[in-house]
């Protein structure tokens, strides 16, 4: 037998600033590597894998300073 449970999250002002801050920087990492992997195969007709994006590495400098906020 399965079992589920459902929890209801009631975020104050700043937990919900941090929770968008959060998806905000996962959306903008998934596209900055999207992106990545369409130039590369527009250029070469090949797809990069994973582990190929991981070797690339995290530039901070790519991505500009707003990204290197911390969370308190």
């Amino acid at each position: 037998m399965l079992k589920a449970y459902v929890f209801r999250l009631y975020p104050n002002d700043k937990q919900k600033q941090i929770i968008n801050q959060i998806i905000g920087n996962s959306r903008f990492i998934y596209n900055y590597y999207l992106s990545d992997k369409i130039k590369e195969y527009k250029e070469s007709k090949k797809s990069k894998t994973a582990y190929d994006q991981i070797k690339l590495g995290w530039r901070p400098s790519d991505i500009g300073l707003w990204r290197s906020q911390r969370f308190p």
